[in-house]
């Protein structure tokens, strides 16, 4: 099935699309947004109160830097995907490359935690740990949506139980990934009518979610999955934004450097405006702060693409080196880290050292991630080999 995406006229007379090369910071940007996960579970972890998060303290209570982290993934992630769809030929490559970038990291990574770590730390015998329910149904996180968090006898005399609690936010990836293959399929993912279609029916779900919530008959409409509707309806916002973006950049938009400052300013004063306690009162400057003016996801992105598409040195554009991207390993090995050093040594590390030696722990698991599933996978892309060859010709 082949998708209708055949660039129109409009862009190849801006030439080049930003971020189609190598000239671009999305992995300097994924690498301190994955860092930036581990910081705030290490305070969740070390039993430490979500307020001494840094961004917490810098944006008057609204943010953590786990809540940026991911925000920024899903509005990367939306760009890149658009990106995607447009360059693959059929609906089947598009899969292809979505699962090839997503599902061996973390089978991998489900497998070593549930069978190698599992057995290592747990309280219980090993017959009774590998008897128990909840160890086998820990494999239904290979599904990507049915995430299962725990294991029996594992990290239970911790401050924070779960193992990888990191990996939730697939599920939603996976269901934008949907989305976009099938507008793509369709014929619509290039249609202008189709941005503004999903915008409203975006609006259309988020204002009632946040003036009232959602029943939980709504809430978990997604029966045997671990998708929640207000879950997906606040991540895919940030989704959609990163698809605008695509889209103005094609058309030739530049986000420069002082259009980023100007949105970062906005949004420093959107959080100053009010305290969240009073977000929802029209006191001060309501009209930055009241929630059903969702400022963050028009100034968020504006921010993350200004900062994507900075002139920086190569060194700095790929700190691990070109062609090196460890984000995803940080992401999905991050939390089994932290929650080993934390079984190692406990509360005996002041929160820095513990936090130190967390970061320092997931690099190697990423470093072997990368090297041993993730990029021998990604080669295997319908048409890699063939790029390939183009590039050395």
């Amino acid at each position: 099935m082949e998708l209708a995406t055949q660039p129109p006229a409009r862009a190849a007379a801006v030439g080049p699309i930003k971020g189609q090369g190598r000239n671009n910071n999305f992995d300097l940007v994924r690498l301190v947004a994955a860092w930036s996960v581990i910081i705030t579970h290490g305070l969740i972890m070390a039993g430490h109160p979500v307020s001494e998060d840094p961004l917490h303290r810098l944006s008057n209570g609204w943010l953590v830097l786990s809540n940026w982290a991911v925000y920024t993934f899903f509005i990367i992630s939306g760009y890149l995907i658009s990106l995607s769809a447009e360059r693959s030929r059929s609906l089947r490559q598009f899969s292809l490359n979505r699962a090839l970038r997503i599902w061996p990291g973390l089978a991998i990574c489900t497998l070593v935690v549930a069978l190698l770590l599992g057995p290592l730390v747990t309280t219980l015998p090993l017959g009774t740990y590998l008897a128990e329910a909840p160890t086998w149904q820990y494999l239904w996180s290979l599904t990507v949506f049915r995430i299962s968090t725990g294991l029996p006898g594992v990290f239970e005399q911790q401050p924070f139980h779960e193992v990888n609690g990191s990996i939730w936010t697939l599920a939603y990836e996976v269901a934008c990934y949907i989305l976009v293959g099938v507008l793509a399929w369709w014929g619509l993912l290039r249609k202008p009518a189709t941005l503004w279609v999903l915008g409203g029916l975006w609006l259309a779900a988020y204002v009632p979610l946040q003036l009232y919530g959602y029943p939980d008959k709504l809430r978990y409409a997604f029966l045997y999955t671990t998708l929640y509707t207000d879950d997906l309806v606040l991540l895919f916002g940030y989704f959609l934004a990163g698809m605008v973006c695509y889209r103005l950049v094609q058309r030739g938009f530049w986000f420069r450097p002082w259009i980023g400052l100007a949105a970062l300013a906005l949004l420093m004063l959107r959080w100053w405006a009010t305290a969240p306690a009073s977000a929802h009162g029209f006191t001060g400057l309501w009209v930055l702060a009241h929630p059903l003016l969702p400022w963050i996801y028009l100034l968020l992105p504006i921010c993350t693409f200004a900062l994507c598409f900075m002139a920086l040195p190569n060194w700095l554009r790929h700190p691990l080196g070109q062609g090196r991207d460890w984000s995803y390993g940080i992401y999905i090995y991050g939390m089994p880290a932290q929650q080993t050093v934390y079984w190692l040594w406990g509360s005996s590390l002041p929160l820095w050292g513990y936090q130190a030696i967390s970061l320092l722990a997931v690099l190697p698991l990423a470093a072997a991630s990368w090297a041993w599933v993730e990029s021998p996978m990604l080669r295997l892309k319908p048409g890699q080999k063939q790029a390939a060859a183009k590039a050395l010709a």
